[in-house]
C-alpha cells in the first residue's frame, strides 16, 4: 500500500509558465495514489491542450496539441493513474477527440460519427471502463469503452435520450 504524500503548493511557483491564460476550459481530478490535483485544461494565449499534474510540491506540465477552437474538455484518470482526456472543437465535423497517456507516451485520435456535440462529460466507471455522455441540442447519448478507447468503433452508444421541447405561447 502506497502512503499519501501531502500536495502543499508553493505560493511562489506559478501552474505553467508557458502562459499568462491558464484555466480556460479547465477539468480537474485527484491523483489515485496520491491525492494531488490533475488538470486537463486549454490555453487560449497560445492555442493548447495541455495536462498539468501536481506531484511532489511541483506541477509538471505537458502539452498535448494546438487547437485554437477548442469548445470543451474533460479529464478522469484510471486506477493507474492514466489519463483520458476528451476535447471538442467548437465547429467543423469530426470535433470530439480522445487523448491518452500509457506508459509515458500521449496518443491522440479523433473519435468521429459524434457531430453535433454541444458539451461533453467522461467518467469511469467500477470496471473501468470509460463513459463519455455527449450532448446535442436534441440527444442526451452515452458512449462506452473498455479498451482500445483511440478507434470511435469500440465507443457503443448504450444509452440515448431524445429531448423534444414544446413552445407554448398564452393566448
Amino acid at each position: 500500500r502506497r502512503q499519501r504524500q501531502m500536495c502543499i503548493r508553493d505560493s511562489d511557483k506559478r501552474l505553467d509558465s508557458d502562459s499568462s491564460d491558464t484555466g480556460d476550459l479547465i477539468s480537474m481530478v485527484e491523483i489515485p495514489n496520491t491525492g494531488c490535483p490533475a488538470i486537463a485544461y486549454f490555453d487560449s494565449g497560445n492555442g493548447n491542450l495541455k495536462f498539468a499534474a501536481f506531484d511532489n510540491g511541483m506541477w509538471s506540465v505537458e502539452t498535448l496539441g494546438s487547437d485554437s477552437n477548442l469548445a470543451d474538455v474533460d479529464v478522469v484518470l484510471d486506477s493507474e493513474g492514466n489519463p483520458h482526456i476528451v476535447h471538442m472543437t467548437s465547429s467543423g465535423t469530426d470535433r470530439v477527440s480522445y487523448t491518452t497517456k500509457v506508459d509515458g507516451i500521449w496518443t491522440e485520435d479523433t473519435l468521429t460519427a459524434m457531430d453535433g456535440t454541444e458539451e461533453l462529460s467522461l467518467s469511469i466507471d467500477s470496471n473501468g471502463d470509460l463513459r463519455l455522455l455527449t450532448v446535442t441540442t436534441t440527444e442526451l447519448v452515452e458512449s462506452a469503452c473498455s479498451s482500445s478507447c483511440s478507434s470511435s468503433s469500440n465507443w457503443a452508444g448504450s444509452n440515448t435520450l431524445t429531448t423534444t421541447c414544446l413552445l407554448y405561447t398564452s393566448p
